[in-house]
């Protein structure tokens, strides 16, 4: 068990590699959301939560990977895999935001 969550550790830390690049392209979409005026309610929400989830990643990553070590100390393994997979549940509703922002185009 004590693998299991070492692997879900580094899988779910992962998409912090990219992450300067997710800042750079977060701002330009900022950018490019603040001069449309033809833009409805529903692709402006859409737009914004697509830029705060993906903005605000570090912050579910670092409270479970806190979490996790510090179950992991006192040997609850299957607690410590529980933390660790809320990052990667957290990438799922960020890919499903995803998939909305590019339906709203």
């Amino acid at each position: 068990m004590k693998l299991v969550c070492i692997l879900l550790m580094g899988l779910s830390s992962l998409p912090l590699l990219t992450y300067p690049f997710v800042i750079i392209a977060n701002l330009m979409l900022l950018a490019a959301v603040g001069n449309s005026s033809e833009v409805s309610l529903n692709q402006t929400i859409v737009q914004y939560a697509f830029l705060v989830s993906t903005t605000l990643y570090p912050i579910p990553y670092t409270v479970a990977l806190i979490k996790s070590i510090t179950k992991m100390e006192k040997k609850r393994f299957r607690k410590a895999a529980l933390w660790q997979l809320l990052p990667l549940i957290y990438l799922l509703v960020v890919v499903i935001i995803g998939f909305f922002f590019s339906l709203a185009g």
